[in-house]
C-alpha cells in the first residue's frame, strides 16, 4: 500500500470515528435521542401552569416521552431522582415540542417543571413505572 493510500485510509477511519462520537443527543437538554414509540406524551398548560394529566404510566426501561406546549411560554420536564445532564426536556413557545428517553427502574417518580414558580404553582404530575 502506497504513503498515499494509507494516509487516505487512516483519514477515513479517523473521520468515521469522529462522526460515531458525534452522534447520541437529541437536542433535548441532555436527553437520549430517541428512536422508538412514544411511550406517553405530556401537553404543558398555561396559565394554569400545569401538565394535561396527574398521572402518567410506563413499562420500566427505555421511557420515551414527548413534551408539547399547549401555552404560550417556556415549559420543561424533569423526572425527579434523574440528573437533568440525564434528561431534561424544554419547550419554547407554542406548539413547540421535543421527545426524549431515559432509563427508568420500576417505581413512582415525580415529573415536573423546574422554570421558576412553575412547579410550585401545580406543575408536576406522577410517573409510574412498573
Amino acid at each position: 500500500m502506497t504513503a498515499y493510500k494509507r494516509a487516505a485510509a487512516a483519514t477515513a477511519a479517523a473521520t468515521a470515528l469522529l462522526l460515531a462520537g458525534c452522534g447520541g443527543s437529541s437536542g433535548n437538554g441532555g436527553s437520549s435521542a430517541t428512536t422508538g414509540a412514544i411511550d406517553f406524551t405530556v401537553h404543558s398548560e398555561d396559565p394554569k401552569y400545569s401538565y394535561d394529566q396527574k398521572e402518567y404510566s410506563a413499562k420500566a426501561g427505555t421511557v420515551t416521552i414527548e413534551l408539547v406546549n399547549d401555552g404560550n411560554e417556556n415549559h420543561n420536564l424533569l423526572i425527579q431522582g434523574i440528573s437533568k445532564s440525564k434528561f431534561k426536556l424544554s419547550v419554547l413557545g407554542t406548539g413547540s415540542s421535543k421527545t426524549g428517553a431515559a432509563q427508568l427502574a420500576a417505581g413512582t417518580y415525580t415529573i415536573y417543571c423546574d422554570i421558576a414558580g412553575h412547579r410550585g404553582a401545580g406543575m408536576e404530575a406522577k410517573l409510574v413505572v412498573t
